[in-house]
């Protein structure tokens, strides 16, 4: 008998013919007992350990990695085996006794598997391998370790890769089964390898691992989140109940992940599901492989057990044209159930349109195929043109410049990287562009805009309305700093970001998510130049000669109208001459400050200094009145008759809403003889007519969201909201107040972003609504109100994009367009306009 004992090393030894007795203690040992009866313990460490010819005791000791080769005349082990071992097992040799019976490995901490490896076909004889209860936690410091028995994820496997037939192993049998290289018992085994015959493996109700290798297999998984994988052959593999991972490999594979979110993978020359699959279902489908012939195959996924569920099915290359059906299934529970073809690993451009459906094949550019019932599409990275259909779409580009069409329903359209073209139709849509200068238009609905800031650089948001949100994720109110030069925004770190419709961006909400901005529709006020210069009861224009570096820059002149005068000329230029005022002089309102009946001037520099400038009927009177006691945090938000005198008083307004009237005495102004406060800026000041027919001028407030209403003035202040009007939306714009059929009260004309024109005639409490049967061309815009002809009844004037414009002349119920057309003004005379009053 020979003893050794191993240092703290890597110990090799090879015992003697004798009944030896070997002892590994630490290190990596290889140890071997030759022939004999020998005890053998590995110890700690990662061990070999071989017992050789004769009756052994083998263990592979408390701690480590071990292998260890038994053959059934070797003994069972005295103690359980720990850590992640390998057992190989070998036959009776002939004319021996069968000692082994029984062969259990424990794992003592996490990450321990033991392994079965079975080397020969044990025959008749009965062996019970037992995998062990594999622990988690780590020891206590009593040497035991917390949460003992508590199953882990480890898998312990029995290993059949040797069989030289095929082998039938059924996890759910409790005792003895002839599995073709043995009869076992079968105790804590989770994981079973096949061999090349045709093996048929079925699982229990825990998570198993089920592996064929060649040959026709049959693998079933039953319960649990099981992992099975066909190698070569046709083979046969359902998942059963749980999340599973089901691979057929090469050969004419039927496939099913069964109940339960699964991950399949196909290739097209498997064999057509016999039923539709249920669950979260992720189909990952690739070419057929060499040697092999692709089918007419067809995949389906169906969602009956649960609200929300969907299925993914991922292209792994290019499919060819192979004749394939790809169907997402009727998703039982309705739209919340998205299905998803995936196209990310596409070497190209791809294209999808999810409204052919049966229709036909699509050439998608990974294969020519049929797409049914899928509501999300994911597009690669070379260029995605993905359109979606009239319900919910989720369309996903990549790192090209995609092209992404949303239709109908309330979309998620993401482009990330590159420069995309996003369209998301009607719906409440959320729309990515990601990083890249995108062109964005969220269509009808409430859409959201949203991205870092530095997605929106170099972003065209086309049709940005006041029911749209921007919401830039990541970023506070105090921190995100912006300007606007009309409509490029210029965010404080340099993005710039260009709207398609008019109107000042500015935050709403803050939230976890970050800031949302709303666009506040520049509403343009009411044709608030009217002006009769000379007092002969026909309104005139006037005009600003602008060009940079030219000595008349800012020069100021007047052209007298008369229309329906007889044997005059309608127009009579060159009038009421004023040179020399610069341009940081702008005309902020036509007044009449002594009730002369002439129109004056009230100019206002970018101090606030404002001066009035009277009417003598033929040249102006500068300076009449000087005022620079007005900050610029105060507009003048409107100028009118406002107590029946004549005369025209002014209404100054702060940033937060406040306003104040100013009443004219003639000669100056007598400052705050009515203030008010607590009216939102939401509501601007848009008119100052009179309303009623009572002589004195009546403010018209209009809503960000389109809503107006009157104050009729008092003589001593304003009654508020004697008239309530919503239904014009913003789409809406309020083009000129004035008395358009004659009756002394003043009326509204509307224009709509269409074109369409609206004429409410006032009743005094209360408007008539009437359409034109005119609709006039974006390219115009009206510029001037007033009594042009002389017969008590406003007119109104258009401009188009190159300076002509056009008088259209009061019936009293209508319009006659083009009573007087004329251009030939130069480009850079500049006719001063409403929209210069008051802005």
């Amino acid at each position: 008998m020979a003893i050794f004992v191993g240092g703290y090393g890597d110990d090799v030894y090879d015992g003697t013919d004798a009944d030896d007795d070997i002892q590994g203690n630490s290190g990596d040992d290889q140890l071997s007992g030759g022939a004999g009866d020998d005890t053998i313990d590995g110890g700690e460490g990662n061990d070999v350990v071989k017992g050789g010819p004769g009756a052994d005791h083998l263990s592979g000791g408390w701690l480590g990695n071990d292998e260890l080769y038994f053959d059934l005349e070797d003994y069972d082990q005295t103690s359980v085996e720990t850590g992640a071992n390998h057992f190989f097992i070998a036959g009776l040799p002939a004319g021996k006794t069968q000692h082994l019976t029984t062969l259990k490995g424990e794992g003592a901490g996490t990450g321990t598997q033991q392994i079965f490896s079975l080397l020969e076909d044990l025959g008749t004889h009965q062996l019970l391998l037992d995998g062990g209860l594999d622990v988690i936690g780590v020891p206590n410091n009593l040497g035991i370790p917390w949460n003992y028995g508590q199953l882990s994820n480890y898998h312990d496997t029995l290993d059949l890769t040797r069989a030289t037939a095929a082998v039938n192993v059924d996890l759910n049998i409790s005792g003895y089964q002839n599995t073709g290289m043995g009869s076992l018992s079968l105790v804590n085994i989770q994981d079973v390898w096949g061999g090349d015959f045709g093996d048929r493996l079925t699982g229990d109700g825990m998570a198993n691992g089920l592996f064929g290798g060649a040959g026709n297999d049959v693998l079933q998984g039953f319960g649990g989140n099981d992992e099975l994988s066909g190698g070569e052959g046709e083979d046969r593999l359902d998942g059963g109940d749980g999340h599973d991972v089901v691979k057929g490999s090469s050969g004419a594979d039927w496939l099913s992940g069964g109940g339960g979110d699964d991950d399949v993978y196909y290739t097209v020359s498997d064999q057509n599901p016999l039923s539709v699959e249920s669950g979260n279902d992720h189909f990952f489908i690739s070419s057929a492989p060499a040697g092999e012939v692709a089918r007419a195959f067809t995949l389906r996924g169906d969602d009956f057990h649960a609200v929300g569920t969907r299925d993914i099915f991922s292209l792994l290359d290019n499919l060819g044209s192979s004749g394939v059906l790809l169907d997402g299934g009727s998703d039982m529970y309705g739209a919340n159930d998205h299905d998803v073809l995936d196209l990310t690993r596409a070497a190209g451009a791809v294209q999808v349109d999810l409204r052919i459906g049966w229709t036909a094949e699509q050439n998608t550019g990974m294969g020519a195929f049929t797409i049914v019932a899928f509501e999300d599409v994911w597009g690669g990275d070379f260029g995605a043109m993905l359109t979606g259909t009239s319900v919910q779409n989720v369309l996903t580009g990549g790192a090209g410049a995609d092209t992404l069409t949303g239709l109908g329903g309330d979309d998620v359209l993401e482009g990330r990287a590159g420069e995309d073209v996003l369209s998301s139709g009607d719906g409440a849509d959320l729309l990515k562009g990601g990083l890249g200068a995108d062109l964005l238009s969220g269509g009808a609905g409430a859409d959201i805009f949203q991205g870092v800031l530095a997605d929106f650089a170099g972003d065209t948001i086309q049709d940005l309305s006041s029911i749209d949100r921007i919401r830039i994720t990541g970023a506070t109110a105090s921190t995100l700093g912006m300007t606007q030069d009309g409509r490029d925004v210029t965010f404080s770190s340099g993005e710039v970001l260009h709207l398609g419709q008019p109107g000042r961006l500015g935050v709403i909400s803050e939230t976890a998510n970050g800031v949302d901005l709303v666009l506040r529709p520049t509403l343009r006020s009411a044709s608030d130049f009217d002006a009769d210069f000379d007092g002969d009861g026909h309104n005139d224009l006037a005009w600003r000669f602008l060009l940079d570096g030219a000595a008349n820059n800012g020069d100021f002149n007047v052209t007298l109208v008369k229309l329906g005068v007889p044997n005059a000329q309608p127009l009579r230029t060159s009038h009421f001459d004023i040179q020399g005022v610069g341009l940081d002089w702008n005309i902020a309102a036509i007044i009449d400050l002594d009730g002369d009946a002439k129109s004056d001037l009230l100019w206002r520099n970018d101090q606030g200094v404002f001066s009035v400038w009277t009417s003598t009927g033929d040249v102006f009177t500068p300076n009449v009145v000087v005022d620079g006691t007005v900050s610029m945090d105060w507009t003048l938000a409107r100028t009118g008759d406002f107590d029946g005198d004549g005369k025209t008083d002014l209404i100054w307004r702060s940033a937060d809403g406040f306003f104040t009237e100013w009443r004219s005495t003639g000669a100056a102004f007598q400052q705050n003889v009515f203030m008010q406060g607590g009216v939102s800026p939401d509501w601007r000041l848009v008119g100052a007519e009179d309303f009623n027919g009572d002589g004195k001028d009546d403010l018209l407030w209009r809503h960000l969201d389109g809503g107006t209403t009157i104050w009729t003035s008092t003589d001593s202040g304003f009654d508020q909201n004697t008239y309530v009007d919503f239904s014009m939306n913003p789409t809406w714009q309020l083009e000129a107040s004035a008395d358009f059929n004659g009756d002394g009260k003043a009326d509204l004309l509307w224009r709509h972003d269409s074109g369409v024109v609206s004429t409410w005639f006032s009743n005094g409490d209360g408007f008539t609504k009437q359409y034109e049967s005119q609709q006039v061309d974006a390219d115009w815009n009206v510029v001037a109100s007033g009594d042009f002809n002389g017969d008590g009844k406003a007119d109104i004037v258009w401009e188009d994009s190159e300076s002509t414009f056009s008088i259209w002349t009061s019936t009293g119920d209508h319009f006659t367009p083009n009573a007087l057309v004329d251009g030939l003004m130069t480009e850079n005379h500049h006719m001063v306009r409403s929209d210069d009053i008051f802005s």
